[in-house]
């Protein structure tokens, strides 16, 4: 009895040097992707069906009773207690199973060796060599294969040290790869390292000598690197290389772009980017982010400051160029936060001189920003900076320097109306400045106040509203002939609607079909203010809602007199899951009389209907439209549009096209149309399109090409762009980007471009 303890137990200590415990088994999954099964590695070795329990079930610390199931052809004992067990040996328990030719135990010493054609199996890994000693709490694997799940990456080592009492596991001539092999022995990329360390209890992985290599040829080597297995990992990130056009250089300058993540701790890291230069040298752009308690705040924020010398074109007292940028994100109690959106640069080509911070590239400006809010049931109330940061052709604009805004609503006894009766009162105080002075246009102070009485009604058949407003403004003007200009305008409005529904059966799919009339009365008085400055208004643009809007500007500097009926008529067709599939709108309005502010200003505010207003909504699957349209009777043209379409019928094939079409009476008129497509030309090359035309220019104003190389191991993507300045100056860059993949996150460049030029 003693005996056949001493056996099991020897056994047991065998097997968990082996199990879950293995730091081994630890090892991080190389990748989150999914390859289609084309593209994942072949099993080093096929895994046995229904092996394992579920993955929750533990190692039973019984060691006279614990799950271990033994079978072999041959059992032998010698003189010394020494136990051989030989011929298909098959160690079983529920979370490993061991195959070996040869099994030799020592129950004293509780040593074992496992010989001849040993494999291994876990839920996460595989493992097949010749040799295995086990002398707990040491284990020696010799000359080894090993594969981890589900990722099916694998490697070989020429030997693995475990220690289970530190629970660390030490691999030396290791390498990794998540390619196949291919028919001549050769990957596409592996990494490999003289010495890997992997320590479970500090959750580390060190690696010593480590040289990554692509297609046999070694791209980075690193002589030390230390990374966490549970968390983000510290290392260098891929790299970018491109060229670019600067404004003030008649060459091109090409780069490359190289980034290092640094995983500080939990919540905060960094990523400092070096970016060689041909003309301007070396640059210098970090990325500090970081999230969590400040003091009594919380807090969530990024910082990026970039910095390089320019060439000589440049004089020294314009060197060294930089900007700095900051958001931040904060909370001090769930009444009081604040934002803060900064960009302050050297000078206005920072951007275009140097391939930092891309979306600044073309910009005019950038901003900056500074906010604190304070919510307090029905109050609300800031505090706010708003100006900008001139760069390229910048216009000079208005900044507010500050606003400062409260806003109160209350509601009010309502026993005899079974809606919502609420009272309201907005007031902001802003003081205007220009960037630059110009001695022709006005700064200073406005003060603009709403207040009024809201009657809501909303049923599942329909809804009603009624509101009466009332707007008080005083402006306190400097450089301008009117100091002091009071302004008091009252305002009805009456809006209501009813909603109509059917069941509607289409090719085999149930729709819930709408109905819904909708209607509104709108009296605002009248008083001038075209001897105003517009400080932060302008016409409202194309949008069906805007029928129904209360101002026919944006901002407080109008307040457009009106005397308007508006109508519309909207229909849904609604799937089973509630998800709106199509949607139709009609509307227009009708003044009852001119309005003479539209009309002092220079807009169309004559008496009659208006633009005829039409609103298409197509969102399925493969097909996604989205279409406004206002088209004047009288003249008989569509005055203002704004569509987008976009035909996808699978992941990797789409069509877009946007028009856009503003209004003619408005201070800034144009028309653009939007063209793009991407195609999967075969299983490994995608392509991309896209083209902006101005039809008033009469010229491409934007073009850019796109392709990407895709692999079952690694791919590259490379876009060329063309943006034309004014001037009939132009922006050209080239970027290229690579990525190896099992290294890093998929990555979808060319599709993520598109749907975010075309707005989906």
């Amino acid at each position: 009895m003693r005996k056949n303890y001493r056996l099991r137990q020897a056994l047991y200590y065998a097997v968990t040097c082996l199990g879950t415990n293995s730091v081994l088994a630890a090892a991080p999954n190389p990748t989150e992707m999914t390859f289609t099964q084309t593209c994942l590695p072949d099993e080093i070795a096929t895994r046995p069906d229904g092996l394992f329990e579920p993955s929750d079930a533990q190692l039973s610390t019984d060691l006279q009773n614990a799950p271990l199931k033994i079978s072999a052809d041959r059992l032998s004992q010698t003189r010394t207690q020494e136990i051989s067990l030989q011929g298909a040996v098959q160690l079983q328990h529920p979370q490993v199973t061991i195959r070996a030719e040869q099994l030799e135990i020592n129950p004293q010493t509780r040593q074992a060796h496992l010989k001849h054609g040993v494999r291994l199996w876990q839920q996460n890994l595989t493992l097949l060599t010749e040799d295995i000693q086990i002398n707990p709490p040491l284990l020696s694997v010799a000359a080894n294969q090993y594969q981890i799940f589900p990722s099916l990456a694998y490697g070989q080592s020429q030997s693995i040290r475990l220690n289970q009492s530190t629970q660390s596991v030490e691999l030396y001539d290791a390498s990794l790869t998540t390619c196949k092999t291919k028919s001549d022995g050769t990957k596409d990329w592996d990494l490999q390292a003289r010495k890997l360390q992997i320590n479970q209890q500090k959750q580390r992985v060190i690696a010593k000598d480590m040289t990554l290599r692509f297609k046999n040829v070694p791209i980075f080597y690193s002589p030390y690197l230390d990374y966490p297995l549970n968390d983000r990992a510290s290392g260098l990130l891929f790299p970018e290389i491109g060229s670019y056009k600067a404004l003030n250089n008649n060459k091109r300058t090409e780069y490359v772009a190289l980034p290092y993540y640094f995983a500080l701790a939990d919540n905060y890291d960094a990523t400092l980017t070096f970016i060689p230069m041909s003309e301007n040298g070396l640059a210098l752009d970090n990325e500090f982010r970081y999230w969590g308690a400040i003091g009594n705040s919380e807090q969530r924020l990024k910082l990026d400051a970039s910095l390089y010398r320019s060439d000589e074109s440049i004089s020294d007292e314009d060197n060294p160029r930089w900007r700095i940028g900051l958001q931040n994100a904060i909370r001090w109690n769930p009444n009081l936060t604040a934002n803060i959106d900064w960009q302050q640069t050297s000078d206005a080509n920072v951007f275009n001189d140097a391939p930092i911070a891309r979306e600044l590239t073309n910009a005019t400006k950038a901003t900056q920003m500074a906010r604190i809010d304070y919510h307090q049931q029905g109050l609300h109330g800031y505090l706010l900076y708003s100006g900008y940061q001139p760069l390229i052709n910048f216009a000079n604009n208005y900044e507010k320097r500050p606003e400062v805004g409260v806003h109160y609503q209350q509601a009010l006894p309502n026993e005899h109306l079974s809606g919502k009766l609420n009272w309201y009162f907005s007031s902001q105080a802003t003081d205007f400045r220009l960037k630059t002075r110009e001695l022709n246009r006005a700064e200073g102070l406005r003060w603009h106040n709403q207040s009024g009485i809201k009657y809501q009604l909303r049923q599942p058949y329909g809804q009603a509203q009624a509101q009466i407003n009332g707007y008080y403004s005083d402006y306190r003007l400097e450089q301008n002939p009117i100091h002091n200009e009071p302004r008091l305008i009252p305002q009805l409005s009456l809006n209501g609607g009813l909603i109509f529904e059917r069941a509607l059966t289409f090719n085999h799919q149930t729709y819930r079909q709408t109905l819904e009339p909708s209607v509104q009365y709108l009296y605002t008085g009248y008083q001038r203010q075209n001897q105003l400055p517009l400080f932060d208004s302008a016409l409202r643009s194309l949008d069906f809602s805007n029928l129904f809007s209360l101002n026919a500007y944006v901002g407080a500097d109008r307040i457009a007199d009106s005397n308007q009926v508006s109508a519309a008529l909207t229909s849904r067709f609604i799937d089973q899951q509630g998800k709106s599939r199509l949607e139709l709108a009609l509307g227009q309005g009708y003044r009852l009389s001119e309005s003479q502010v539209l009309i002092e200003d220079g807009f169309d505010g004559s008496q009659g209907a208006s633009d005829i207003y039409s609103k298409v909504q197509f969102n399925f699957d493969k097909l996604r439209l989205y279409s406004t349209v206002a088209y004047a009777p009288k003249e008989q043209t569509v005055r203002a549009s704004a569509s987008r379409i976009r035909w996808q019928p699978d992941e990797k094939n789409a069509l877009f096209a946007s028009h856009i079409k503003q209004r003619q009476e408005a201070l800034y008129a144009s028309e653009t149309i939007m063209l793009g497509g991407l195609s999967q030309l075969t299983p490994q090359w995608q392509f991309s399109l896209v083209g902006n035309y101005d039809t008033d220019l009469q010229q491409w104003v934007e073009t850019q090409v796109g392709i990407r190389y895709d692999s079952c191991c690694w791919s590259t993507t490379m876009i060329a762009e063309r943006t034309q300045l004014e001037n009939d100056l132009y922006n050209d860059s080239i970027q290229i980007q690579f990525e190896l993949k099992g290294l890093s996150s998929p990555n979808k460049a060319l599709q993520k471009q598109l749907n975010n030029l075309f707005n989906f």
